[in-house]
């Protein structure tokens, strides 16, 4: 149940976050940075809301009704190493669980990352000229993929041994 109140604590920070931001941009809002952070696409600051809003509410359903879903996909559909030995009698009901709050955790961090750059936006859309950080949204993307890389290896190996 933490994996669930994680990944949705997570999608409701991040919309009142947005909300939060909202009020404060300017009409015309930057949505889009070249490589050297200067702003190259624009969008309405109420185009800007419902994308950002959108993306996370749709990602933390789609991460909620994931973790549904792998208590009841049929086990020929799941793809795990030593899939037979986890999915016997005795484990199918602890595998699916953990498979279940792994993607719940995964939907969080996916959500904190979206937090990270639409934070970023803003703080861009804020400053004068528009131009976004790049150092720090690199450092972020860093972070956010050697966690993502780190978190599928770790459930790979979980997995990839027989107790």
């Amino acid at each position: 149940m933490r994996s669930l109140a994680a990944l949705l604590a997570s999608g409701a920070a991040g919309v009142l976050l947005v909300s939060y931001h909202w009020q404060r941009l300017p009409d015309r809002v930057a949505s889009h940075f070249n490589g050297s952070g200067a702003a190259d696409g624009w969008m309405s600051r109420d185009a800007n809301f419902l994308l950002s809003a959108g993306l996370l509410v749709g990602l933390t359903a789609m991460f909620y009704f994931l973790g549904v879903m792998m208590q009841r996909l049929p086990q020929r559909w799941i793809n795990l190493p030593n899939k037979y030995y986890w999915f016997a009698a005795d484990r199918d009901r602890a595998t699916r669980l953990h498979l279940a709050n792994w993607s719940r955790i995964f939907g969080a961090l996916l959500n904190l990352f979206l937090i990270f750059i639409f934070h970023q936006v803003f703080l861009a859309n804020i400053s004068n000229p528009v131009a976004m950080d790049n150092t720090v949204m690199f450092a972020g993307l860093a972070v956010y993929l050697a966690i993502s890389l780190g978190s599928v290896v770790v459930l790979l190996l979980r997995f990839a041994r027989t107790r």
